[in-house]
């Protein structure tokens, strides 16, 4: 056969394998542009992602920091994964057939919202994974919110087998995605990529209360941000060691003595 039919002949199939994937597999498509648009200024750091389950219907939940956690979280997942977002949002024109093709579960809050939970208890029987912020809304100030109960009712109508993976989402606060002043804004506009961390906990039983499943990402936060303290490099310690003495002998609290000790009960802002 002649090099140019056999090179036609190649790129024929290669153009219906491509149409053909598009078409039945729409979401591996969107996947793939997303990790394509994103790494290109942001740098993704996947922790814990073993415990991530392999199979089965898994319920992902955690904080809500900008308007591209899902894509983060969706990068981060070597799983497909289907959000559930504000039916306001999903029905937007221009948004609408790209919310379809990664599967989103659109949801009205008040009374509406029990035929979405239902959709999302039917997607995790199917061994489907879901993503929902409990919280509701993206967070006004970097901090875990107030979590809303709506995904304990979906939880009951799944299967026993389903289980919750929290996760805590760190390096989004402050980019132009989030809700923080436009002072933070700027001065957090890195040059180059920034780095964005997803940290998968331990998975929990499907009835995990609201509140249990709060601290859980909570202590998520903390041991990402642990490890995120370890990477630094370290300063020499003898002149610390000496103005931390010098300090904790005052009579009043200093603000390096206050912030160290704020920063051992709470994570800083995502």
């Amino acid at each position: 056969m002649d090099s140019h039919y056999l090179l036609l002949l190649i790129a024929t199939v290669a153009m219906v394998g491509g149409g053909y994937t598009i078409v039945k597999l729409p979401q591996s498509l969107v996947r793939f542009l997303l990790s394509f648009l994103l790494t290109r200024r942001y740098r993704v750091d996947v922790q814990g992602l073993q415990n991530l389950p392999a199979q089965g219907g898994v319920l992902l939940l955690g904080n809500h920091i900008s308007w591209v956690d899902w894509a983060m979280v969706q990068i981060a997942s070597p799983r497909p994964v289907r959000f559930v977002m504000l039916r306001s949002v999903y029905q937007r024109w221009y948004l609408n057939w790209f919310l379809k093709s990664l599967g989103c579960i659109p949801i009205e809050r008040g009374s509406g919202a029990e035929k979405a939970l239902a959709d999302v208890a039917e997607q995790l029987n199917a061994g489907e994974v879901v993503c929902l912020f409990p919280e509701g809304a993206i967070s006004r100030t970097g901090q875990l919110g107030e979590f809303r109960r709506g995904y304990e009712r979906a939880c009951e109508m799944a299967n026993p087998n389903v289980k919750i993976v929290p996760f805590y989402l760190r390096g989004l606060w402050g980019s132009q995605f989030s809700r923080s002043s436009s002072k933070l804004k700027e001065l957090r506009n890195a040059p180059l990529h920034r780095s964005v961390v997803v940290a998968f906990g331990k998975p929990l039983p499907k009835d995990t209360p609201a509140d249990v499943l709060k601290r859980r990402i909570f202590e998520q936060a903390t041991r990402s941000w642990q490890q995120a303290m370890g990477s630094f490099p370290a300063y020499p310690t003898p002149g610390f060691k000496a103005l931390n003495a010098a300090q904790a002998s005052l009579p009043w609290p200093t603000p390096w003595v206050a912030h160290s000790t704020q920063a051992r009960h709470s994570p800083p802002a995502c």
